[in-house]
């Protein structure tokens, strides 16, 4: 039981470790329409978009927690942002978070469709907008 216990506690610390290890990147946008990210609606607003590893959280300018979404797979495309975007699926007057894409990188984080958006999106023809980040990155 002991060993166990050991063996757990050195898995635990070493997944905790990767996780601070990877780089979180903060990005600034003003989106001007209320959106959906996973279940949640979400006003119209200035947010603070962080990417890490495979998670997205949203805050509030002012710091106030408004979704986390760790469900996310990754997605790549051949040219880079130049300053960050996040890519929104529109059908009708619903827009849902697609996808996140940091500055200067081929690699971003694409969502996962909910419930809520397979539904709509059989009413509705997608139609895909897309948010500047405002002032590139920020820790």
């Amino acid at each position: 039981m002991t060993k166990l216990a050991i063996v757990m506690g050195l898995f635990v610390s070493a997944a905790r470790s990767d996780l601070l290890a990877q780089e979180t990147v903060g990005m600034h946008a003003d989106i001007p329409y209320a959106f959906r990210i996973g279940d949640k609606l979400v006003p119209s607003g200035s947010y603070l978009i962080q990417v890490s590893g495979s998670g997205i959280v949203v805050r509030e300018e002012g710091g106030r927690l408004v979704a986390a979404s760790l469900i996310t797979n990754p997605a790549s495309r051949g040219i880079p942002p130049e300053r960050g975007e996040l890519v929104f699926n529109r059908y009708g007057n619903e827009y849902f978070l697609a996808s996140v894409w940091t500055p200067d990188s081929k690699e971003g984080r694409s969502m996962i469709k909910t419930k809520r958006e397979k539904s709509v999106a059989g009413l509705a023809g997608v139609i895909v907008e897309r948010a500047s980040i405002r002032q590139g990155t920020a820790h």
